[in-house]
């Protein structure tokens, strides 16, 4: 077992060789589960998860070889998607999508080195276009 810096709180997993490697699960202060998630030679790997402390869903991020890389998505308290999109080596790339809490878009577009670039929709709550909506280019709105 390890222990964690926040007071109250606790983590555990299992060492291989001095590091963390396997399942590793955090719980708060209250007993509710924080996150859990893999550990391969002491870097995360995989999916990980983290939870709100009435045990839903918050966010969902792949790791590969101890950066975020792949998949990532975030929900609200009630489980419904906010955010989703991609990384690749700790940086937000390719098609990112962001959700009003009734499931309605609320902007749509891809990144490039964490920034806008190309086509970007953004809509209010009725899903109606607003006039953020353009081409960005390196995140600056070119038109």
């Amino acid at each position: 077992m390890q222990g964690d810096r926040r007071a109250g709180s606790r983590e555990e997993g299992s060492f291989e060789k001095g590091v963390r490697h396997g399942l590793w699960t955090a719980w708060r202060a209250d007993g509710s589960l924080r996150s859990r998630g893999y550990y391969e030679e002491g870097l995360r790997d995989g999916t990980w998860e983290s939870f709100s402390a009435s045990g839903g869903l918050l966010s969902e991020v792949e790791y590969e070889g101890g950066s975020r890389h792949g998949d990532w998505r975030a929900f609200s308290e009630d489980g419904r998607l906010l955010e989703e999109g991609e990384y690749a080596e700790n940086v937000a790339t390719g098609l990112w999508v962001k959700y009003y809490s009734g499931g309605e878009i609320k902007e749509r577009g891809r990144l490039v080195n964490g920034l806008r670039e190309g086509r970007w929709e953004f809509y209010d709550d009725l899903g109606i276009p607003t006039a953020e909506a353009g081409e960005y280019r390196a995140g600056i709105r070119i038109q």
